[in-house]
């Protein structure tokens, strides 16, 4: 089993979810629910227990300056947690944590601990500025240059060498960040610098078998993704990322082969493994055959038609009462055009 796939289950296990404000709670954790990895909390307390912590947070901030004493930064710690789960927006609050991350009371490792829990919830799935302090965290923890380390305005992970099961935990958090949140840009957006950084850090000389590692994480992420796109016919991000992730593997040779299990031999002894090849314009095509409809659809077969490396036997479906189609073919024409 694949790490990002193990990562995955694993996140699948935890939640954290919003209870209705008249949820009656066990009486082991009142006035929270918490069973088997899941965390429960009544709204009323949501927001109440909110309105506790904001207050307690500029209280401690409003002391002074200089440093705070070791209680209050426990303090601070964990009120902003609280804050953090119900505003994952809040700026002051991250920017007081990343100087604790810089002190060396917070460990890059535990904080990145904490947003991944905290990415369970839909407000904070989509958060921007949260997938952004989450690439700060990852260049602090995995940047070779001491500059990178410090406060800095890049937000992506060029020239960061994460190790594969590192990139695969990112992918399985951002992957569930996007069934938490669907069609979540700012999830594939992660998703995408994570794969550049992987790409980026490959182009450096690596152990004999890391391009072997790293051919199995982008088969595995290929094949994931065009699962989701099959079920997500509207989720444009996610088939931008596909296209992306294909032209990567193009670039380092690494062959589009997926495995697929013989349904005549499941289940004998000898399990049979037919290996299939992907391209991406067979797929976009397939899909704009069952749904002519979606428009997402017809982007996606642009993207994947402009990936062709030479002509294609492949045949394009014709929908002439169809808007998406003729706006398709006037693009195709403009674009062999400059092809040759």
């Amino acid at each position: 089993m694949h790490v990002e796939e193990t990562e995955t289950n694993r996140l699948r296990s935890m939640s954290i979810e919003i209870l209705p404000a008249n949820w009656e709670s066990s009486k082991l954790h009142e006035p929270l629910e918490f069973t088997d990895n899941h965390l429960g909390i009544p709204k009323g307390v949501y927001y109440k227990t909110y309105l506790q912590a904001i207050r307690r947070f500029e209280d401690i901030l409003s002391r002074g300056g200089g440093e705070l004493a070791k209680e209050d930064t426990a303090e601070l710690i964990e009120v902003s947690c609280v804050v953090l789960l119900v505003n994952p927006a809040h700026s002051t609050c991250l920017n007081r944590r990343r100087d604790l991350v810089e002190q060396g009371v917070l460990s890059e490792e535990e904080e990145l601990g904490l947003i991944a829990s905290l990415q369970l919830l839909p407000e904070s799935a989509k958060s921007s500025i949260l997938w952004s302090y989450r690439r700060w965290l990852l260049r602090r923890r995995y940047s070779a240059s001491s500059n990178e380390k410090g406060r800095s305005l890049i937000d992506d992970l060029d020239d960061v060498t994460m190790p594969l099961e590192a990139i695969s935990q990112e992918l399985a958090i951002a992957s569930t960040a996007s069934e938490i949140y669907p069609r979540n840009y700012h999830a594939w957006l992660h998703r995408y610098k994570c794969i550049h950084s992987l790409a980026s850090c490959e182009q450096q000389p690596q152990p004999s078998n890391s391009f072997t590692l790293l051919s199995q994480v982008l088969r595995a992420e290929e094949f994931a993704i065009r699962k989701w796109v099959d079920m997500n016919v509207g989720d444009y991000s996610a088939m931008q990322y596909l296209c992306y992730v294909y032209s990567i593997m193009v670039k380092m040779g690494i062959q589009h082969i997926q495995m697929h299990m013989d349904n005549d031999a499941r289940g004998t002894e000898g399990e049979k493994l037919d290996k299939i090849s992907f391209q991406p314009l067979e797929h976009a095509v397939d899909l704009v055959q069952r749904y002519p409809t979606h428009e997402a659809l017809w982007y996606y077969l642009r993207a994947s038609y402009a990936l062709r490396s030479g002509p294609t036997d492949t045949k394009i479906p014709e929908h002439r009462q169809n808007t998406y189609w003729k706006n398709f073919e006037h693009w195709r024409a403009g674009f062999d055009a400059k092809s040759t």
